[in-house]
């Protein structure tokens, strides 16, 4: 300080990022680390120079640096994410895998249960062998993990979806595996990455996601082109992939661009499932529901009702217990669903039983995903 009068001004950084609000959960990314302090650590980082300060520098963690930048450019602002980096060795499947502690069930209980969606990705060893196959077998193997990890996760009333790297092996490989085919309702893949080379960009994918609520595609073009300015898949261009087509029928999530639209999108928010939840949107959308209902019955735990004659319940009770959900539901979830009921089950003794059944629907939004166009001349 010196001794005259003056007039200080000082510059501020980062106020043109505005907090986006996480309508739906919070995002997770769990990959290769490289840096000993940062191994098997949970970061909660509210921004690209809040992990940077955290250590997840560009130098220190180029490929998990990567991910974050472009998790947050998608975003196009502020939120809380969830970041675990490992150990080299480590694999995808082995960061899913439902009987440890250290990976996927540690960035879980980190987040008291608010990851509603979580990114993995892998950076292996140089000495390590991928497979012949176009696809890395880690891929398969982490689809096959990551469906009894969120089963038991959904067992402690914790809901959330898993997007999968796409790792490349060999890219001239006709043998491609069709992660549809293993009927998994809460994990997808993600394939192509904004770089050369045999990963993807799930970083993209978060963002993107988690800019919207639960409801909304991921490739809905009306919310404009991706922020990124390539896509290759392996060391391809997209625009030279000439089986792009072919891929998106595998069940993956992937990359396409639009006659006359600039920009890269997302392609169907392909899971790895042909079933109900066999789109992204859905589960989410589910998940949703998921929340609310745990949240408005574990207060009706172990809480009295009035019975008939049977020991059925008392239809007064049972209606209650119906407009509960169906009026928080309307509150919390409110148009990001088509309709919601709910039915408690009026022939089950529950003196004897002490059991409460109650079935809940949810109807979820349509979507335009093809749009069939009759056109032609008319002379009058």
């Amino acid at each position: 300080m010196g001794n005259l009068p003056k007039v200080s001004v000082a510059f501020s950084n980062g106020n043109l990022l505005q907090n986006i609000p996480a309508i739906d959960g919070y995002a997770a990314l769990m990959g290769t680390g490289l840096t000993p302090a940062n191994i098997n650590k949970v970061f909660t980082v509210n921004s690209l120079l809040d992990a940077e300060t955290q250590g997840i520098t560009a130098v220190l963690e180029p490929v998990a640096h990567k991910h974050i930048a472009e998790f947050y450019t998608e975003l196009a602002g502020n939120q809380k994410l969830y970041v675990l980096l490992t150990d080299e060795a480590v694999t995808m499947a082995q960061m899913l895998d439902a009987n440890s502690i250290s990976f996927a069930n540690k960035i879980m209980m980190a987040s008291n249960g608010d990851a509603s969606i979580i990114g993995v990705f892998r950076t292996p060893p140089v000495a390590y062998a991928a497979g012949a196959d176009f696809f890395d077998t880690d891929v398969q193997a982490a689809l096959v993990a990551a469906k009894p990890l969120v089963k038991a996760l959904n067992d402690k009333l914790m809901f959330t979806r898993i997007l999968i790297a796409g790792r490349v092996a060999v890219e001239t490989s006709t043998v491609i595996f069709a992660p549809k085919t293993l009927e998994n309702d809460f994990a997808g893949v993600v394939l192509g990455d904004t770089v050369v080379g045999k990963n993807a960009c799930v970083g993209v994918a978060l963002g993107r996601k988690q800019a919207y609520a639960c409801n909304i595609k991921v490739g809905k073009v009306a919310n404009g082109a991706l922020n990124v300015n390539s896509i290759f898949i392996g060391t391809k261009p997209l625009a030279t992939v000439t089986n792009l087509d072919d891929l998106h029928g595998k069940g993956v999530i992937s990359f396409l661009t639009y006659p006359n639209k600039a920009g890269f999108f997302f392609g169907i928010d392909n899971m790895a499932n042909t079933r109900d939840y066999r789109l992204l949107v859905y589960g989410c959308t589910i998940d949703a529901c998921a929340k609310v209902a745990a949240s408005v019955y574990i207060d009706e735990l172990e809480a009295e009702v009035d019975t008939n004659a049977d020991g059925t319940i008392l239809e007064i009770d049972a209606v209650h217990l119906e407009d509960r959900i169906k009026q928080q539901v309307a509150v919390t979830i409110g148009d990001r669903i088509s309709g919601f009921d709910a039915l408690v089950d009026r022939t089950i003794n529950i003196i004897n039983t002490g059991k409460t059944a109650i079935k809940l629907r949810a109807r979820p939004k349509g979507y335009n995903t093809f749009i069939d166009i009759d056109l032609g001349l008319t002379g009058g």
